[in-house]
């Protein structure tokens, strides 16, 4: 633990595309306009995944040239399906959600 005159040297902060899923546009709106402007005055990283819709969806909410500098500029990975080079792992990786056998045995 750090005391207050410390400072860590993790210069980031993550999250995945779950926080956004109940958050209606403008608060993912000023979240982003936040998060832009502390880390550009604290020298910090923001790391997150979000879901083009989700993106979309507060960009009414900005001027062009605010939604470009905030959001547009400093998107630094793209993942896509549609291929596997383009998804996060650079492969396709299939899971069978589906198998109920083994499920079953687990109980047993």
């Amino acid at each position: 633990m750090y005391s207050s005159r410390e400072q860590s040297k993790m210069r980031f902060i993550a999250h995945d595309s779950r926080l956004f899923a109940n958050m209606a546009p403008p608060q993912r709106e000023t979240l982003f306009r936040l998060v832009y402007k502390t880390c550009k005055q604290e020298d910090f990283q923001y790391i997150c995944s979000i879901n083009e819709d989700a993106l979309l969806s507060f960009q009414s909410l900005m001027s062009e040239e605010e939604f470009e500098e905030i959001i547009s500029e400093n998107i630094i990975l793209e993942l896509n399906d549609d291929a596997p080079s383009s998804k996060l792992l650079g492969i396709q990786v299939d899971i069978d959600l589906e198998d109920k056998s083994k499920a079953s045995d687990d109980i047993s």
